[in-house]
């Protein structure tokens, strides 16, 4: 079964137009080419080596733990900050623009009997 890429390749002198139109929107003779090959090594196969399959995982892991680090370095900060907030904006419309409280729901009335 042909690509499409094949398919623009393939398409004969007598549709420039078609060609120019192809080319106004970036999609040009490199551009395909480009995607030809990210095509081509998105569809082969390569079998991962032991050893380097240890070590990306031992980097992954790391930047996990970094990762996670770090989100609890923000957690505190955030907890602080809304803290700190809450107690200097007095303001319910301010501190429900930034999260910090919400809208009380209308009471419903009691029904006529």
């Amino acid at each position: 079964m042909p690509i499409p890429l094949d398919k623009l390749d393939a398409l004969p002198k007598s549709e420039q137009p078609a060609s120019r139109t192809l080319a106004a929107r970036g999609i040009t003779p490199e551009e395909r080419a480009r995607v030809r090959a990210l095509l081509k090594t998105a569809t082969s196969y390569q079998p991962v080596d032991a050893e380097k399959d240890e070590a990306a995982k031992a980097s992954r892991e790391q930047s996990l733990a970094e990762r996670d680090a770090a989100l609890r370095v923000l957690r505190v900060w955030c907890e602080e900050w809304s803290t700190i907030a809450r107690q200097l904006i007095r303001r319910k419309d301010w501190l429900i623009a930034l999260g910090l409280a919400s809208r009380k729901r209308p009471k419903k009335p009691a029904p006529v009997v």
